[in-house]
């Protein structure tokens, strides 16, 4: 699918390259129109005041053209420098994932280091600013095939940006559809869960329109207690704060938070967040025991091995 990305990238620079010849035509006939003009003047077979009328306009076009060429050529040549560099990143990473499972913790934790410049956490977003920059140019044209910057891949192997290279790819790909895909189980699960006895915050709104929902488990000593209970059983949550807790119950709030990232990825839907959430009903409301939940989840998580939304497994298939 990357290649798709790449091919777009060649036509636009094909067309780039097909109107710098028109603007490159339309400067040399412009030019012999002035030069005709000109001598024509000097034959006497036109006045001055005609001369001036006509030569004008011909002399600033041409003056707009001979500023517009090298601008179009610059543009090109940049183009074509994204598009070689692109095809190397692709090209090195697909080297980097097919090593991927082989490297030590260390090595892939120093890539993701290396690639990684900024996390920024918004109100409603999350910003994650990379060590490569796109072209401005093919940016501008609705293009985001990865563009190694120069100063960085003086100072640093390529395969260093190969590994998000390659996942910058998949995320065109498949993005949308993963995201879509998370908020619908997410918006499952606190359903399922409120269902069963599991308050969850915002049910009037949809409970959430994000990757995460949040339950009050007060009635089961909080968050911190709840997701200890869970996590004995093998499903992991996170203490919360909600409406009501204080600054200061940052340690001991009243609520967990819940995600549906990585179960999305492994290929579930909103049939196994309706399992997932009669797991947590078992273990708070029914009081069953962690060892006992532990081994259903371990068998129900059994079934589940592949990750998806991903160029080598492509999409599930959700009944």
């Amino acid at each position: 699918m990357y290649t798709g990305y790449l091919g777009q990238a060649d036509e636009r620079l094909k067309e780039k390259d097909a109107l710098l010849t028109v603007l490159e035509g339309e400067l040399n006939a412009n030019k012999r129109e002035m030069d005709k003009l000109y001598q024509l003047y000097l034959d006497d077979g036109i006045t001055a005041e005609g001369f001036r009328a006509k030569y004008r306009p011909l002399e600033e076009r041409q003056q707009q053209l001979a500023s517009e060429l090298p601008k179009s050529q610059a543009e090109i040549d940049l183009m074509r420098i994204n598009l070689l560099s692109s095809q190397e990143v692709i090209s090195e990473a697909k080297d980097l994932y097919s090593r991927w499972p082989s490297l030590a913790r260390e090595e892939q934790r120093s890539i993701i280091e290396a690639i990684t410049e900024r996390i920024t956490v918004g109100k409603d977003h999350i910003d994650i600013s990379l060590n490569y920059l796109p072209s401005a140019a093919l940016h501008a044209a609705g293009n985001s095939i990865p563009f190694v910057n120069e100063s960085i891949k003086a100072t640093r192997p390529v395969n260093r940006v190969a590994a998000l290279g390659y996942a910058a790819a998949e995320l065109l790909a498949f993005g949308k559809t993963y995201m879509a895909q998370i908020v619908a189980n997410v918006q499952a699960l606190a359903r399922a869960l409120q269902e069963r006895g599991i308050p969850c915050l915002a049910a009037h709104k949809g409970f959430t329109r994000s990757h995460q929902a949040i339950a009050d488990v007060r009635r089961w000593g909080g968050g911190y207690a709840a997701a200890n209970r869970l996590q004995e059983a093998n499903i992991i949550v996170n203490k919360n704060l909600i409406p009501g807790d204080r600054p200061e119950d940052w340690d001991r709030p009243s609520g967990i938070r819940i995600g549906t990232i990585e179960v999305t990825r492994l290929g579930m839907g909103p049939a196994e967040m309706a399992a997932i959430a009669e797991f947590m009903h078992d273990l708070l409301v029914k009081g069953r025991k962690p060892e006992e939940m532990r081994k259903r989840v371990i068998e129900f998580r059994r079934g589940f091995q592949t990750l998806y939304y991903c160029f080598e497994n492509g999409l599930p298939n959700q009944s």
